[in-house]
């Protein structure tokens, strides 16, 4: 059986498990772009000092533990409803990523407010990237059993380099357009692109 880096053929170039590291690349830019890049955002963009940002730069966070926490039950109240696996799995994904590219769109237009607007907006699409991984990443268990490792790490390892690649290419966008609007605005294309293919492409069915 012919076989690409470790797994068969057809396991290796499933539109499925392409589908979840897509998703798993856009989730690792867009996250870890409020890690990596808010702290300059507030000073450069909104003015404030190191010391007067720290409690906006910690915000993102508790909202995104508390999504975290809270997935369980959300999970058991969607299956409770009757939604089927794969819808479970587009609509954790599809409002996770949707919902924050509309919550980080208007952030850099809004910044002559008060700098808690911005901070309420990154807040919210942190606690929404928080509920995406009980989508596409879940997703990971539903498509194979005998792979699962080797299509985890493959996963990660491509997330990984999406969080390496998304500070150099924010850092390119400012440095040749000056525009956090444009940064952020990629950033949500990203989630848009991530979830229509997640949404066309995703399966629950094994592929082994």
């Amino acid at each position: 059986m012919w076989r690409v880096l470790g797994l068969p053929r057809h396991v290796a170039l499933a539109p499925g498990v392409w589908a979840v590291f897509f998703a798993h690349m856009a989730f690792n830019f867009g996250a870890y772009y409020m890690t990596n890049w808010n702290p300059t955002y507030y000073v450069e963009a909104l003015g404030l000092t190191a010391a007067q940002a720290r409690i906006h730069l910690a915000m993102p966070h508790v909202t995104n533990l508390a999504a975290k926490a809270l997935n369980p039950a959300l999970v058991a109240m969607v299956a409770k409803a009757g939604v089927p696996l794969l819808g479970s799995r587009r609509l954790f994904t599809a409002v996770g990523f949707i919902v924050s590219a509309l919550c980080i769109l208007p952030v850099a237009r809004l910044k002559h407010l008060d700098p808690w607007v911005s901070t309420a907006l990154f807040s919210l699409a942190n606690a929404f990237f928080g509920l995406s991984p009980s989508g596409f990443k879940a997703n990971y268990l539903d498509i194979t059993e005998k792979y699962v490792g080797i299509i985890a790490g493959y996963g990660n390892t491509l997330g990984t380099v999406a969080s390496w690649a998304g500070p150099q290419i924010v850092a390119g966008l400012l440095q040749r357009f000056e525009s956090w609007d444009l940064v952020l605005a990629t950033v949500a294309a990203s989630n848009a692109a991530a979830t229509l293919n997640y949404v066309l492409r995703a399966t629950v069915d094994v592929i082994d």
